[in-house]
């Protein structure tokens, strides 16, 4: 019985063979269908547009940044890799603002490092002309204190207040209807 796998190189991992291959050369054949490494360059996976941004041609998460196949400095966010090999290290506390609004742009010229509120506020356009309503066009965002800005993102607060309000509202009708329920009882 053979106890070596069939690749024999620097990447076998030790231990039971699976169909003559070790256990990191099966899991790649069966999921990628070859046994070599399926990591690639990834500096060279983006097409220039007419206006100047790198779009980024690998994959893409669901909220429309690229993502890189291997980590680079910590981060598998494609700008971000772009940015820090073009400009340096950068805080994890920092936030690229994409100034072209193309979140699959990888050109680090087209990146501004902000902080996050700074980049929720441009994200909304409430300061920069595009947008003057909130979300439900109810109320203006350009008055002063009009946006309520957490870790998920920026509400107008006149929102947030009539919401905040709302679930409270619920949970003390819940609460009523609970204590006058007949198997309710006070001990």
């Amino acid at each position: 019985m053979d106890t070596m796998c069939r690749i024999n190189d620097a990447d076998c991992v030790p231990g039971r063979l699976k169909r003559s291959l070790c256990e990191k050369h099966y899991q790649r054949q069966r999921r990628h269908g070859t046994t070599s490494s399926p990591l690639i360059d990834n500096w060279i996976r983006y097409k220039v547009s007419d206006n100047g941004c790198w779009l980024w041609s690998g994959p893409i998460y669901g909220n429309g940044y690229g993502h890189m196949s291997r980590a680079y400095e910590g981060t598998l966010l494609a700008h971000r890799a772009f940015y820090i090999r073009a400009h340096g290290t950068l805080s994890s506390q920092v936030d690229l603002d994409h100034l072209c609004r193309i979140r699959h742009c990888v050109n680090p010229d087209h990146l501004e490092p902000v902080s996050r509120r700074t980049n929720l506020l441009r994200g909304t356009g409430a300061h920069s002309g595009q947008k003057n309503r909130c979300r439900k066009g109810l109320h203006d965002t350009l008055l002063p204190n009009t946006l309520y800005v957490t870790k998920f993102g920026a509400e107008c607060r006149e929102c947030w207040r009539i919401r905040y309000r709302a679930a409270g509202k619920r949970y003390r009708e819940r609460l009523r209807a609970h204590s006058r329920s007949p198997h309710h009882t006070d001990s």
